[in-house]
């Protein structure tokens, strides 16, 4: 089943009774946390190659709906916000010493989204 789960399941699943990172999770508005739900949600059906699914039990194989909850944080806290009215700009830039550019991180998959996924992150090579 196509994954079904919206921002107010993302909010639960960052309740302070339930995850250690709710008060990062807190420190977000509404609009920027709807915007992330929403990216997460697209990168890592890009990043799978198919759809997300909602898992049918507690032990289903597919866990996408907390890897895109993780995922959504994982933007939040990795990418530049900015301002808008009364919310402070976020942004996260590293200066090149060699360069004097900035060199802007790349966002890449959340590592706990990894997990849910189940993927490996390591690889063994013959030779």
């Amino acid at each position: 089943m196509a994954i079904t789960k919206t921002i107010d399941d993302c909010n639960e699943y960052f309740a302070a009774d339930n995850h250690t990172k709710s008060i990062d999770w807190d420190a977000y508005n509404d609009g920027q946390k709807a915007g992330a739900f929403a990216q997460a949600q697209r990168e890592l059906t890009v990043f799978l190659g198919r759809q997300l699914y909602d898992p049918t039990s507690d032990d289903a194989v597919y866990q996408d709906p907390r890897a895109v909850y993780e995922q959504t944080l994982y933007l939040l806290e990795n990418t530049e916000h900015k301002s808008t009215g009364d919310n402070p700009a976020t942004l996260d830039l590293a200066m090149d010493q060699e360069k004097e550019v900035i060199d802007r991180k790349g966002v890449l998959i959340s590592p706990m989204a990894q997990r849910y996924f189940m993927i490996n992150r390591l690889r063994g090579v013959r030779g």
